[in-house]
Order: structure tokens, then sequence, then C-alpha cells
């Protein structure tokens, strides 16, 4: 639970070398092929945001879990990376007018 998103010794079999670095070259270089095959730019930061907000949106959003995934001090900071899904706003925004 304390490894971080995206530290590279999770993924390369270094498991007793971690590092705070998460612009190490090797994680630049994926998530640069990872924006050329999406046509976008496409960041850690990014990305972490993104997993966050999708997170937050399921129907089972457990607010916890993202805090400690992103390894976040508390829950004020994991809220600042959800945003709004724009669809649901105006589905219940169209509900309220119905009522």
């Amino acid at each position: 639970m304390e490894d971080q998103l995206f530290n590279l010794s999770r993924f390369d079999g270094r498991r007793n070398e971690t590092s705070e670095n998460m612009d190490n070259p090797p994680l630049r270089a994926f998530f640069r092929r990872l924006s050329n095959e999406c046509g976008f730019v496409v960041s850690p930061h990014r990305f972490r945001h993104t997993i966050a907000t999708n997170l937050m949106s399921m129907p089972d959003r457990n607010l916890k879990m993202a805090q400690d995934l992103l390894g976040h001090s508390t829950p004020a900071v994991t809220l600042q990376y959800v945003e709004s899904d724009i669809n649901k706003v105006r589905s219940v925004l169209e509900q309220l007018e119905v009522a």
C-alpha cells in the first residue's frame, strides 16, 4: 500500500529498490509512446488524475481507496483530482427541471 502508483520498481522486478522520482527515463518513454498512440499528450500526472476521476465515478466509489492508491495524505487532496462528469451534471439538472 505504500508503493507509489507508477513506481517502476513495481514492474521491472526491482522490488527492493524504490524511487520517489516519477520522472524516470523509462517512465517518460512509456508515456511518450502512449501519447503518440493516443494522438494527445498523456503525462503520469494526467493519468493519475484520470484514474482518480474514474474511480470516483463508479457506483461503488471509495474515496479512501482512491486516496491510498494515489498516496495522498488527506481526502481533500484526492478530491482535487476528481472532475465532475458534465453529462451526469446535465442529467441531474434536467431531472430537476422536470420536478
